[in-house]
Order: structure tokens, then sequence, then C-alpha cells
């Protein structure tokens, strides 16, 4: 005996009416699931945008005195209130105030301690003078002000310098001379003592690696 299979069930208008809708609705979802997806991803790129946009950025001026630093905001239109440099702690350990024109506080003993350092690790050959290029790494808290709102911000910077070093033939004498301020990277909020560790732990890589700054993972 000859049997028929129907694979498919005759459909009547009413059937067809129901499985129209169930496509329908089944392709309205996916396009609405991809269109918030979308709408998500434009909110993130937005929100990045203006982080950034409003996010501080210092540049260093030595200027024609010796023994200064002084700092402010590339950014148009961003006002600098106060902040604290932190150096490694063989420069000196304490928080440095930053005023609210920019002038990095202590910067006399603070070079003093870098030629220190120098004369230590940058021997000069007998009767030569030596010249030394290097950085310092320094995290700087910055209070400041931008379109009427008031900001904090945690980075990472480098000082860099440039030194010379005589030979005890040619009295022995180290100065040192900044150069100017690198930015590297922004940081996390902080509290003071991770911002006291993070260049003194960075400062002694560097010297482990020959002066070579380590950089975060991407």
């Amino acid at each position: 005996m000859n049997r028929k299979f129907k694979f498919f069930p005759k459909l009547n208008g009413d059937r067809i009416l129901n499985v129209l809708s169930l496509i329908i609705a089944i392709f309205s979802f996916v396009f609405s699931a991809f269109g918030v997806s979308i709408a998500d991803r434009a909110q993130t790129y937005t929100e990045n945008l203006e982080n950034s946009r409003r996010s501080i950025v210092l540049e260093g001026d030595t200027g024609s005195q010796e023994d200064s630093l002084t700092i402010a905001p590339l950014q148009q239109g961003m006002r600098f209130l106060q902040g604290y440099a932190y150096f490694p702690n063989e420069i000196i350990d304490r928080a440095v105030p930053i005023d609210s024109k920019g002038h990095v506080r202590w910067m006399g003993s603070i070079m003093a301690n870098i030629e220190q350092h120098i004369w230590k690790n940058t021997p000069a050959l007998d009767g030569y003078v030596s010249i030394s290029e290097g950085e310092i790494p320094l995290v700087i808290y910055s209070n400041y002000a931008f379109e009427g709102q008031v900001y904090e911000d945690w980075s990472l910077y480098t000082a860099t310098y440039i030194a010379q070093v005589g030979s005890k033939e040619t009295g022995g004498l180290t100065k040192a001379n900044l150069t100017g301020l690198i930015y590297r990277y922004r940081m996390n909020a902080m509290d003071e003592e991770e911002a006291k560790h993070t260049p003194e732990a960075l400062w002694n890589s560097m010297k482990e690696q020959d002066f070579g700054l380590p950089w975060p993972a991407e």
C-alpha cells in the first residue's frame, strides 16, 4: 500500500498570516537588538570622547631660571588650581606642592638630590667631563577647572634632564638641568600611598633596565 507523507501541512490563510507575523516579529527583535547594540556603542564612544576632551595633559617649562619647573595644561580653557608631584624617594620622600600658578616647589633641593644621584651613578673618565641624559618618573595629582566644573587627575610623567659630570681631576662637579616634562599615561584614582609607590617602583625598574621606562599592558 502506497503512503503519502506530507512534510508541510497545508496552510490556510490564517496560518499563513500567523507564520508571517512570527517571521516579522523575529526580524523586528533582531533589528531591535542590533539597533540597541549600535546605540550603546555610539554612547560609549561619545562618553569616551567627552572624557578625553576634559582630561588634562600637562607641559613643563623650565624657564630661564635654574632649578625651576612650572607646569600648565596643554588644552585651552583649562585652569590648573593646585596639585602635588610624587618623585622617587631617592629624590624626595614627600609630596611636593604645586601652586595655582603651576610652580613646583622645593626644586632647589630636588635638583641637588638629582645631581647627587647622577654623581653616584655616572662616573666620568679621568680628566674628562661626561654628559649624562636621563628621565625621572613622577606622578602628578592635578586639581583643575574646565567649563565651570572642577576635576581631579592622576597621571604618570617623566622629567627629562641633561647633566655634566666631572671627574676628580676636573673638580668632580655635577650640574644638571631639567629639559622638559613628558606625559606618559593616565592612571586610575589613587591614594597618596599608591602615588608614592608608583614612581619608586618605576625608578627601580628603570635602573635595572638601563633606564628604559616600562609601559603598562594594553
